[in-house]
């Protein structure tokens, strides 16, 4: 039996299923329930919803196969399938906590907080592990906005499990809701998403504080255009405008609800007014034999009425008031749904009522190898039906913080780093957008061109592609500090996170540097989305390396179109070109290139040379006195330069 080829959850509870198989002691019916664990561990979740379901047909008293079975059409994304199963699993155990954190956490994935939260508060009083009852109902009631509850709930959970990521993420949305940002900040710290990171379960809980639908996304309502407009100038409103305090700052923009949005599970539909069960209700545990009453409005008029037990013929009757006395010891035990049927003559259906009740006739006592067992499994299956908050998540909510505290260099850091991840988390780009702003970086509809130094005459600014590079990098830093040059470097975001310290290095001696791409692939193949992903990660690999947000952009091989001048220009970033280049002269000698190459520069000129395994090393030598020559002086493509003085040690600061 394989019990488990690689765990994507956790696995104590795996510990104690092992011992009791060692020992031989699991029936027939445990082994299935340990290879359904194995399969939901293994992610194989098609195969763990057969084989519960197997051990659910087997055993129908068996609430915890039932509960499995949801966990494994959650995670298939069959939300409607998932609720009906954590509901059978409740009329069999009420007090199942596995069973209430399922059902909770199918309604938060569509969005149904207060039936989340009923869920989730009625775990408090039965989940074998407190702690993530109480974290899921500070998660729910966040997202209602009672924030003190949500406070108190989440710092009992942190009490008894300190690491528990819900927890601490619901504290710290609730905080920042409340006006205190620094929880928040403090997400980024390295202990405050190690559980989300840890973590490799199939779902991830979204936002309470910050998702379509939420009571502080909702209070905080504001279109895309008036958080972020994409005009030039456009001053930005007042209320909008971020500012140095603790205040919680502008949520993200109620757009759109998130791709992975889930429909709402499907409740028993209501009888008609007219026509109904009055007895037993829905939910109902029913026994032996068991009388069902119908009641009829008396404009009804029928000939007789059925009763179908799982859609098996079970009665009939003709007399009102219509009852219909079954024994339910001759169905089989467990969930079972029942439909009455009012019918007309010919047997024509003119009234439908449905409702689910558990059938169960007498005790059953299982052994106590099996309610070890079977209490493991309900522990495993508590711990992944309560999904982590994702890295993003925590990496937004920190932004917001540090936005709070004034912080909007680090803010853009964390925004960059969950916008380079996952793009599609509502709100994400508004923020990143509008973390720009605050450090001056306008977004607009279309970048900026700079294809001349325009009213610099007689200056021409060398440019270096490509780079960092390991062994060119140096050869050209030296060279350029012996002919006292600074130069403009535009720097491929993979390579600077290959070799940080060129990068600083390159930085540290004056020069100016800017974004090539994160991949070096042409843009132009690339969606509007993917296209600002990669700028976004190149600049936080520069900004990781060298502490600064660069502005500067050189689309790679000059691949330019529409797509990509928007993505610069919403980031905030200006679009540089050449005058010169120097792969128009590949395989010809460096004197012959360098007198072309001064010879097309005109005054105000761009030069585009490489970091690379070209030309560049047997040109450049013999350009730079030759434009000397032709009197002008070397500067770099923007003249304001922060001091070098001014860069940041990125190792400790860095989100990846």
């Amino acid at each position: 039996m394989n019990l488990c080829a690689r765990t994507t959850f956790g696995g104590c509870w795996l510990v104690v299923a092992v011992v009791l198989a060692l020992a031989g002691q699991v029936a027939d019916a445990s082994e299935g329930l340990l290879t359904a664990a194995a399969a939901l561990q293994a992610g194989d979740f098609a195969q763990a919803r057969d084989l519960y379901a197997a051990e659910a047909q087997a055993d129908r008293l068996c609430a915890v196969a039932r509960v499995g079975v949801g966990a494994a059409e959650l995670f298939l994304g069959h939300t409607s399938e998932a609720a009906r199963a954590f509901a059978d699993a409740q009329m069999l155990d009420p007090n199942l906590g596995c069973a209430r954190l399922g059902a909770g956490t199918a309604f938060s994935l569509t969005g149904n907080w207060r039936e989340a939260e009923a869920q989730y508060h009625a775990a408090l009083s039965c989940a074998l592990r407190p702690a993530l009852a109480l974290a899921a109902e500070a998660y729910a009631t966040c997202a209602l906005g009672l924030y003190d509850t949500a406070l108190q709930n989440a710092q009992a959970a942190l009490d008894r499990e300190p690491d528990q990521g819900v927890a601490r993420y619901a504290f710290a949305a609730a905080s920042l809701a409340r006006g205190d940002a620094l929880p928040a900040a403090q997400l980024l710290n390295k202990d405050g998403y190690t559980a989300a990171r840890r973590s490799r379960a199939p779902l991830d809980l979204p936002s309470c504080l910050l998702s379509p639908g939420v009571a502080y996304w909702k209070l905080h309502r504001a279109a895309d255009e008036q958080r972020v407009p994409l005009v030039e100038p456009q001053p930005v409103p007042p209320s909008l405008a971020p500012t140095p305090t603790a205040a919680a700052p502008t949520p993200p923009v109620p757009t759109a609800a998130p791709a992975s949005a889930v429909p709402a599970p499907v409740a028993t539909p209501a009888p008609p007014a007219d026509f109904r069960v009055a007895s037993p209700h829905d939910g109902q545990t029913v026994s032996g034999v068991t009388t069902f009453e119908v009641a009829t409005g008396p404009e009804v008029e029928l000939e007789y009425v059925t009763v179908l037990v799982n859609d098996a013929f079970a009665g009939v009757t003709a007399v009102k008031p219509y009852r219909i006395t079954l024994d339910t010891r001759q169905f089989p035990a467990g969930p079972a749904e029942i439909r009455v049927d009012g019918c007309g003559p010919a047997g024509r259906v003119l009234r439908t009522a449905k409702l689910r009740v558990s059938i169960r006739n007498g005790n059953r006592t299982l052994a106590p190898v099996e309610v070890a067992l079977r209490t493991a499994t309900a522990q495993m299956l508590e711990e992944v039906l309560l999904p982590p908050i994702s890295p993003v998540v925590f990496k937004q909510l920190a932004g917001h913080g540090l936005m709070g505290l004034g912080q909007a260099e680090s803010a853009a850091a964390a925004f960059e780093s969950a916008y380079a991840c996952n793009g599609d988390v509502p709100g994400l780009r508004s923020d990143l957008l509008v973390a720009y702003r605050a450090l001056g970086l306008e977004p607009r509809a279309v970048a900026p061109e700079i294809h001349t130094l325009r009213g610099r005459e007689r200056q021409v600014a060398l440019t270096f592609d490509d780079g960092p590079h390991p062994l060119i990098t140096p050869w050209i830093l030296d060279l350029l500090d012996k002919e006292h040059i600074k130069a403009t470097f535009l720097l491929v975001g993979k390579q600077v996170t290959l070799y940080p310290e060129l990068a600083r290095e390159i930085r540290r001696r004056g020069h100016q540097i800017g974004c090539h791409s994160y991949a070096h692939y042409s843009l132009r193949n690339l969606s509007s989305l993917e296209c600002e992903q990669d700028l976004v990660k190149c600049r936080l690999a520069i900004r990781e390396a060298c502490g600064e947000t660069v502005s500067l952009f050189r689309p790679p091989g000059g691949y330019y179109d529409a797509t990509v001048r928007a993505a610069a220009g919403a980031l905030g970033m200006s679009t540089v070109f050449w005058t010169c280049n120097i792969t128009s002269f590949p395989g010809r000698d460096g004197k012959n290139i360098a007198a072309e190459l001064a010879r097309q520069c005109q005054s105000g000129g761009i030069v585009l040379l490489h970091n690379g395994e070209d030309e560049t090393l047997d040109t450049l030598p013999n350009l730079i006195p030759e434009l000397r020559k032709r009197g002008v002086t070397f500067t770099t493509i923007t003249p304001e330069l922060a001091p070098p003085s001014a860069l940041a040690a990125s190792a400790e600061g860095s989100l990846r």
